[in-house]
């Protein structure tokens, strides 16, 4: 029996090197490896692969999105899907606007917390546009069950 492919789409600033983004390597690339020894056929793009190229990724059985921004293209890729087969991965509080003081990349790059409460703005409303998710913690899952 063929096991299920996924596909782990991952919205980092490395677009030409995801695997180097920590985050990246921990949420998608990790899994991937796991699910792949186990059988399923599995690969890891980024947001912007994914989006300017989306017919080649179109045979894959389930969709794991990391830290998914809103954009026009992946609202129609949502859209468009069976609910079940597609997923939003968070790892952080990365979704939640009122947190945006909190970051890091407020408290420690010092960025300025406009253009991060936008950027946390898009990951949450893309996450509106998901009925399944996965975290990396318990806290987090249950923080998230109450918001989308």
């Amino acid at each position: 029996m063929k096991k299920p492919s996924i596909l782990f789409v991952s919205n980092t600033s490395r677009h030409k090197r995801p695997y180097y983004d920590p985050s990246t390597r921990y949420r998608c690339f990790n899994f991937a490896q796991s699910l792949s020894a186990l059988g399923h056929p599995t690969s890891c793009t980024t947001q912007a692969i994914f989006q300017s190229q989306p017919a080649i990724f179109a045979n894959y059985d389930y969709y794991v999105f990391h830290r998914p921004a809103l954009t026009a293209e992946l609202a129609e890729f949502i859209m468009a899907m069976p609910t079940e087969r597609v997923v939003a991965d968070f790892d952080d509080l990365n979704f939640s606007v009122l947190h945006a003081i909190e970051t890091p990349a407020v408290r420690t790059r010092s960025e300025n917390v406009s253009t991060v409460s936008k950027s946390l703005a898009k990951i949450a409303g893309a996450a509106s546009l998901f009925t399944r998710f996965s975290s990396s913690t318990t806290p987090l899952a249950e923080h998230l069950s109450t918001l989308f």
